[in-house]
């Protein structure tokens, strides 16, 4: 129960922190265009590559010959 509610925490977390930080960069007058695409670009790289690893990891479990096992 604890270690849900401190996943859930932490995820919540870093999307509040990380919406807020786009949201100052992005309205920035002093930001130039190169800085913000960049940061897009780094941030959707990030999202990409953890989407296909939850992805790979959500096919592969169906798969999973030990499913039912319990310790």
């Amino acid at each position: 129960m604890i270690s849900k509610f401190g996943w859930t925490a932490l995820i919540v977390g870093v999307f509040i922190l990380t919406a807020y930080s786009a949201n100052a960069v992005l309205t920035d007058p002093e930001v130039t265009h190169w800085e913000k695409w960049g940061l897009g670009l780094l941030w959707g790289g990030i999202l990409s590559l953890l989407a296909g690893v939850t992805w790979g990891r959500y096919k592969e479990s169906g798969n999973d010959p030990y499913k039912e096992v319990q310790r």
